[in-house]
């Protein structure tokens, strides 16, 4: 008989570097002139800004840290909202995630680095097709699945 559950592959090193490739690439480099805009180049307003981003972004992990250990299984926030609101907002999440943030999520990343690809290579009109090459690249290599993706992400952080 075949097993139908999802399978813990992602050890420590790999949950960390997408963690960091997530937040500290793609935000790090990209988040600073928006927050200089807004603040108008006053420095202690932006650094108040980073504080408190800071702190919400903490607060919001050791919430999914706190929620993940209370619920120890497979299937991420969807079966943690299934778990505590029920199983239709839990499918709501599910599909949200699926046709939402993560195709977001893979668009905004790959958009920053074709942007940046193009200004090293010296060439602004190779913008869309290396943010859709990169957008490619990572649903191929997806399908390898989550241990070998995991393994790329570590090796790329």
């Amino acid at each position: 008989m075949e097993n139908k559950q999802l399978q813990k592959n992602l050890g420590a090193a790999a949950a960390l570097s997408t963690v960091v490739g997530m937040v500290i690439g793609g935000g790090v480099f990209f988040k600073p002139q928006a927050v200089y805009e807004i603040t108008g180049g006053a420095p202690g307003l932006g650094m108040l800004a980073w504080v408190l981003a800071g702190i919400m972004t903490i607060t919001a992990g050791l919430t999914a840290a706190e929620v993940s250990a209370a619920i120890p299984k497979t299937g991420g926030m969807m079966v943690y909202i299934e778990e505590i609101y029920g199983k239709k907002l839990g499918f709501l999440t599910g599909w949200m995630q699926s046709v939402l943030f993560f195709p977001a999520t893979i668009a905004a990343i790959s958009v920053m680095f074709g942007q940046q690809s193009a200004i090293l290579l010296g060439n602004e009109s190779l913008v869309i097709p290396m943010t859709v090459g990169v957008i490619l690249l990572i649903g191929v290599l997806n399908t390898f699945g989550s241990k070998t993706s995991g393994a790329i992400q570590t090796v790329s952080t």
